[in-house]
């Protein structure tokens, strides 16, 4: 007896969470920027200082300590998961409709984790684009350097649990799981591009979300491909954790300039580690589709 579809969320359901999740952010903002203002007037900082830290965005501890940074992010992810066990409870889904956990082999495991890697260089084009069209005076690129660069060692540690580790477990329930199973009724490139732009619009700084909806379709891809959420977590954690890494230890290319090199490095990149999602989904089907042996003879 086949086994009956699970309750699944609606689009408007899943738009109505979305938007409910991105009120929450800039809440957290508000609150973590007040706090800060009482913290620093605690510590003796002057009143025109206090008002300014409040009305200049630039001058926010949100934007230039990596410890309020990380603080931000770790808050944004507790609300976004508060926000979602209240819609699992609230619809009564099964919990494979928000954390789909079918197997999956080593091969496509292997093609989802290079796969967000190979996009990052065209994410990186977009977030420059969007950065040259909108003159922007801060970018996702300064947050990054500021996270990686402004800690000790044992402190990048904790970074790397709350930039890395959090948001893949979390956004990838809220996104490939939840919002992608709202859609499930759609064309597979709905599926694919619905979730990847809520996902990339939900980081709010334009650069962010610019690369970010790139980001999100390479993530989308594993998710359609292996019909599974642990290949989206363990690829979006590391890639999170090794542009961290990068920006610590290694030397990022120069700010504001497109090296279409590493464009097509990436490019080519994100093609091998297609073929391996795709190859480890037709042999999936081809077994399926394998007739069972003859039944031997009997001899008489």
């Amino acid at each position: 007896m086949p086994e009956p579809e699970p309750r699944l969320p609606s689009p408007r359901q899943a738009i109505f969470a979305w938007l409910l999740g991105l009120a929450l952010l800039q809440l957290a903002g508000v609150v973590l920027v007040v706090a800060a203002a009482a913290i620093g007037s605690a510590e003796g900082l002057k009143a025109d200082a206090v008002v300014a830290l409040l009305r200049d965005p630039k001058a926010s501890p949100l934007v230039t300590s990596p410890t309020w940074i990380a603080t931000n992010i770790v808050l944004n992810e507790i609300a976004l998961f508060g926000l979602l066990i209240f819609w699992r409870r609230r619809l009564r889904l099964p919990l494979r409709v928000v954390v789909p956990m079918k197997g999956f082999s080593f091969r496509a495991l292997l093609g989802a984790m290079l796969l967000p890697f190979g996009f990052a260089p065209l994410a990186e084009v977009f977030g420059e684009l969007t950065h040259r069209v909108l003159n922007l005076g801060l970018t996702d690129d300064h947050l990054l350097t500021t996270l990686s660069r402004g800690t000790s060692t044992s402190l990048f540690v904790l970074t790397v649990l709350a930039v890395a580790f959090l948001p893949a477990v979390i956004e990838e329930a809220m996104f490939r799981g939840f919002v992608t199973a709202a859609f499930h009724r759609f064309s597979p490139l709905v599926k694919l591009l619905a979730p990847s732009l809520m996902f990339g619009v939900f980081h709010l700084e334009p650069t962010q979300v610019a690369g970010t909806i790139v980001l999100g379709v390479a993530f989308g891809l594993v998710r359609l491909y292996t019909s599974s959420i642990w290949p989206c977590m363990l690829a979006h954690f590391a890639y999170n954790a090794g542009i961290l890494a990068e920006a610590r230890w290694l030397e990022r290319p120069s700010a504001h300039v497109i090296s279409w090199d590493r464009v097509g490095f990436g490019l080519g990149l994100a093609v091998a580690a297609y073929v391996l999602l795709v190859g480890d989904l037709g042999r999936r089907y081809l077994r399926r589709l394998r007739l069972p042996p003859p039944p031997t003879s009997r001899r008489f």
